[in-house]
């Protein structure tokens, strides 16, 4: 099983794998974002976010969470991933996809929920 959160000292970078090595899939795109520069998206051929990039002081927070194997826990509505205790003060839904964030103008990235159960499934999650 590999690494889900990776940190990339040299070049600054973290990225989130969604989804487990069980998951065979092709990066169709990778897109910015919206509503935040710091987070670009890799959208495979079904067009599920397979991972995220993320930049500069948004993903500083995932150095302390690199190499965590298992990043999703199971609520009710989804599953959800944080990368901050920081309560959350906006969302942004993209993909079946909330990525949340901690001030209202979509900054400060603390994690997000997964709400399309069906796009991205337990088995692939866990």
């Amino acid at each position: 099983m590999f690494d889900r959160i990776e940190y990339d000292e040299e070049v600054e970078i973290g990225y989130i794998h969604i989804f487990n090595d069980q998951y065979k899939y092709k990066i169709e795109e990778t897109e910015e974002l919206e509503v935040n520069e710091f987070l670009a998206l890799d959208v495979d051929q079904e067009q599920r976010i397979i991972g995220i990039e993320v930049f500069d002081e948004e993903g500083i927070r995932l150095k302390e969470l690199r190499g965590k194997k298992e990043i999703f826990k199971e609520t009710t509505n989804g599953y959800s991933f944080r990368a901050s205790d920081k309560p959350v003060l906006s969302k942004f839904s993209y993909n079946g996809i909330d990525f949340c964030f901690a001030q209202k103008n979509y900054t400060e990235f603390v994690g997000l929920d997964i709400v399309d159960k069906e796009k991205y499934p337990l088995e692939y999650l866990s």
